[in-house]
């Protein structure tokens, strides 16, 4: 009887020791999403004005996110997979400046647009000949993929040594305002939805990234300065 009673104590004591280092390693190796400034290149960018021969210059901002390493030395962390991120935005005095959060944008992921040919037009020319031709010229566009713009862009895996970048807003050199930026932009020309305009001031942004195995909230401070590219300034928040 002893016998019997030592082996069913022997089974579960295995039992329970196993599910413990199980648990152990589970809580060592599950991945830990940390969100911070971006410190790679700057993104800027130029493209045709409405006006001939004017040229407008962009940038976008955005932060960091990435998976933090274990503090088991021989263990790494899994990959993060299908991530997801939300923007908010708040003024001075806590009140919301666009209304719903706004859907994060990985960088990494391909734009919601398709390439496409406009219709030809035809320009007269003057031919090496010193005499007039006609010459039919095609313009490459992109064209939205209504398919994509909710799909593409909002979930990425992020491994141990990857970082991702998500979007945060973008600023056109001369104008007082930016805008956030997401897949949503991209239903504007100019990527400017006016309902998500961020007008001159100090304002406070809520990111949160969201998880299978939990959940990172990070505040930063936007400031938009000024009019110019360089006036814009994305920093940690601090509480007065």
């Amino acid at each position: 009887m002893n016998v019997i009673v030592n082996i069913f104590v022997a089974i579960g004591a295995g039992i329970v020791a196993s599910a413990i280092v199980v648990g152990f390693y589970e809580a060592w190796t599950a991945p830990k999403l940390k969100v911070d400034l971006d410190d790679g290149p700057r993104a800027t960018g130029s493209r045709p004005g409405d006006q001939p021969g004017e040229n407008r210059r962009y940038e976008f901002y955005h932060v960091k996110v990435w998976n933090a390493r274990s503090w088991v030395p021989l263990f790494a962390r899994k990959a993060a997979w299908a991530s997801s991120a939300t923007i908010e935005v708040f003024d001075a005095n806590g009140n919301r400046l666009v209304k719903d959060p706004v859907h994060g944008r990985w960088s990494s992921a391909p734009e919601p647009v398709i390439p496409a040919i406009a219709p030809a037009h035809e320009n007269a020319v003057l031919s090496s000949a010193g005499t007039t031709a006609v010459e039919i010229k095609g313009v490459q566009i992109n064209l939205l993929d209504v398919g994509r713009l909710y799909s593409s862009g909002r979930k990425a895996d992020i491994h141990p040594n990857e970082d991702q970048r998500l979007a945060i807003a973008i600023k056109y050199e001369g104008e007082p305002d930016c805008y956030l930026f997401s897949n949503e932009s991209y239903q504007d020309t100019w990527w400017r939805l006016p309902a998500w305009r961020i007008p001159l001031g100090t304002h406070r942004l809520r990111i949160t990234v969201s998880y299978p195995c939990g959940r990172e909230v990070a505040q930063f401070r936007l400031a938009n300065a000024g009019p110019g590219c360089d006036d814009v300034r994305l920093e940690r928040w601090r509480p007065a």
